[in-house]
C-alpha cells in the first residue's frame, strides 16, 4: 500500500524512525515507523516541506477476534500518536506462512501484513488484526 504525506516530526533510532504525518493521503493516519538508514533520514529531514511517497506494511500483526467491529476506515490508529494500527480487510493472497496481502475497502493497493500464523486463513476471508505500521520511502515530490 502506498501513501503520500508530509513528515512533520522524525524521531530517529538506528535504522528506524518514528514519523508524525501531515496531509496524509490515507485519512486519519497520523504516525508510522519509517525503516531506513541515516542517509534516508537526512534526506527526509531536508525535504520536510515536500510530499513523500511511502510504501507501507503491517509488522508483528496479531489477529483480533471476528467479533470485533470492523474499523472504519479500514486502517485505524489505536492510539493517535503511536504507529500501531487496527486493520480490517479481506485476505487477497497468502504469500508465505507469515506474510499475506490484505485488501482494504478504502485502498486501491493491498497492504502487506506480517502475521505469525497464516495457515488458518484462506483467500477471500475477512481479517481483523493490529500491529506496527512500517514504511519505506519510494519517492519525493
Amino acid at each position: 500500500m502506498q501513501i503520500d504525506t508530509q513528515i512533520t516530526k522524525l524521531s530517529r533510532l538506528p535504522y528506524t524512525a518514528g514519523a508524525e504525518l501531515a496531509q496524509c493521503s490515507y485519512t486519519g493516519l497520523k504516525a508510522l515507523i519509517i525503516d531506513g538508514d541515516e542517509d534516508d533520514f537526512d534526506a527526509i529531514a531536508e525535504r520536510h516541506q515536500q510530499t513523500i511517497t511511502l510504501r507501507c506494511s503491517l509488522w508483528e500483526a496479531k489477529r483480533l477476534s471476528d467479533d470485533d467491529t470492523q474499523a472504519n476506515p479500514s486502517l485505524q490508529a489505536i492510539v493517535a500518536s503511536l504507529p500501531q494500527v487496527k486493520v480490517s480487510g479481506v485476505v487477497q493472497q497468502i504469500l508465505s506462512d507469515e506474510q499475506l496481502l490484505l485488501r482494504l475497502a478504502d485502498s486501491a493497493e493491498p497492504l502487506p501484513v506480517w502475521l505469525s500464523d497464516t495457515q488458518q486463513l484462506c483467500v477471500g476471508q475477512p481479517l481483523n488484526c493490529y500491529g506496527e505500521l512500517h514504511a519505506s520511502v519510494l519517492a519525493y515530490r
